[in-house]
């Protein structure tokens, strides 16, 4: 678990994600809604669906904008067992990448299944003076992940390689 300096989490935030990680063993990474500056986010998922989620289809719902889980880092609980299979464990995070928390998410969703707690159980503070948030806008950042994110996940969909060589 992962909490950056600037965000707040729930008292109940550990207690919710490990009950539905516990009801489902295959769950490499659960999520839940977060307070995002003045707005509750990682929305996108019908809580009559239920809990548990496919995690392929799940990274191709997110890559095609149908859904936002991710968050920040601040928002998801990671499944040792699956961390593990990533390369470069335990180094899971580029330190030099400032979206490295988006492609770790999606590096799990890849090779397992996703949870979702439909509760606010964390708070994400934005403020212009943050670091990365004039270095990320600066120099375009986001693109550049974005990039790298469709290379890499480019064979799940025909569109996404359509949408990298676009990017490209």
């Amino acid at each position: 678990k992962i909490v950056q300096a600037d965000d707040l989490i729930d008292p109940l935030h550990l207690e919710e994600m490990v009950r539905v990680m516990d009801k489902y063993p295959t769950t490499g990474m659960c999520s839940s809604y977060r307070i995002d500056g003045k707005d509750v986010n990682c929305d996108g998922l019908d809580i009559f669906e239920g809990e548990f989620y496919n995690g392929k289809e799940m990274l191709i719902r997110h890559l095609n904008r149908e859904i936002d889980i991710t968050g920040s880092m601040t928002t998801l609980l990671f499944r040792i067992k699956y961390l593990k299979q990533l390369p470069g464990y335990p180094a899971v995070l580029d330190e030099d990448d400032f979206h490295c928390d988006h492609q770790l998410a999606f590096d799990v969703m890849n090779i397992s299944d996703v949870g979702f707690a439909f509760k606010i159980l964390s708070y994400t503070r934005w403020h212009e003076e943050a670091y990365t948030s004039r270095f990320c806008v600066k120099y375009n950042t986001f693109l550049n992940s974005k990039e790298i994110i469709l290379f890499k996940f480019q064979d799940l969909d025909l569109k996404f390689k359509k949408e990298y060589k676009r990017t490209r």
